[in-house]
């Protein structure tokens, strides 16, 4: 279903706290180790166009 709504996806990834690394053709990321390291620019995201992504330097969604 998700390959079918975003077709030019390179890669797909899961969100939680629950280890999900053994899901196959999927990255899995803690909350509280993505949030940090997309602000950082450590990982790069590329939102499908129409999309607004909350992260980023100026981003309120701090964890505190």
């Amino acid at each position: 279903m998700l390959s079918e709504e975003f077709p030019d996806a390179t890669e797909h990834v899961v969100v939680d706290d629950i280890d999900l690394r053994y899901v196959d053709g999927w990255s899995h990321y803690y909350a509280w180790d993505l949030v940090p390291a997309v602000k950082d620019g450590e990982i790069a995201i590329d939102p499908p166009p129409g999309e607004k992504l909350n992260v980023g330097p100026d981003c309120s969604c701090d964890e505190n």
